[in-house]
């Protein structure tokens, strides 16, 4: 098998031409359930954020490249040559890269519900020995880890509290809430 790096594999190649777009992201199906959840708190502060998102990415011109998106730390592997390799491609999507590596901030540059800021220069070190980014990327990368936490903190909720009610992790979205806000006070999304 050929070996390509993340977020470098063209929609356009062959056997690709039938992933499908932004299977990460809240559908408009999913935004609608948000002002039915019970946990009211959590509704308000999800529909802030998405609006807060979704304002910031209108802004901005994104790309769209095959994605993983599911970048944490069971899917990846370190070889014995030392480079890594991404496992369980479920996910797959066309979608913005600084999507998909918001998500593997929030599965890899966290530790008990907090952004580790350590983690995450090394994060995106490693990334950017590979594919550079624009100041404008990096300026918009927070956000991107924001939307992230807010997709993971939805379907936490809806997974556990209308799908498969389980008492056991029905708050477990919170962490996301925690996230969020350790991102906003260690980023470039202060004030």
């Amino acid at each position: 098998m050929k070996e390509v790096q993340l977020h470098a594999l063209s929609p356009r190649s062959p056997g690709l031409e039938d992933i499908p777009t932004g299977t990460r992201r809240l559908s408009n199906a999913h935004i609608a359930e948000i002002p039915e959840f019970a946990d009211r708190d959590f509704a308000i502060w999800l529909t802030g954020w998405l609006d807060r998102v979704q304002s910031v990415e209108a802004e901005r011109e994104r790309r769209s490249t095959v994605v993983h998106g599911d970048l944490f730390a069971d899917n990846v592997v370190v070889r014995q040559d030392g480079h890594l390799s991404v496992l369980d491609w479920e996910t797959i999507s066309l979608d913005d890269p600084l999507l998909d590596l918001g998500m593997a901030a929030v599965g890899l540059a966290q530790e008990a519900g907090i952004l580790v800021p350590a983690r995450l220069d090394a994060l995106l070190s490693g990334y950017q020995d590979i594919a550079p980014l624009s100041g404008e990327d990096a300026a918009a990368l927070p956000t991107e880890i924001v939307h992230a936490a807010l997709i993971i903190a939805f379907h936490r909720y809806y997974r556990h509290n209308i799908r498969f009610p389980d008492p056991a992790k029905s708050s477990i979205h919170n962490e996301m809430i925690q996230f969020v806000d350790s991102v906003e006070k260690a980023t470039s999304l202060r004030g």
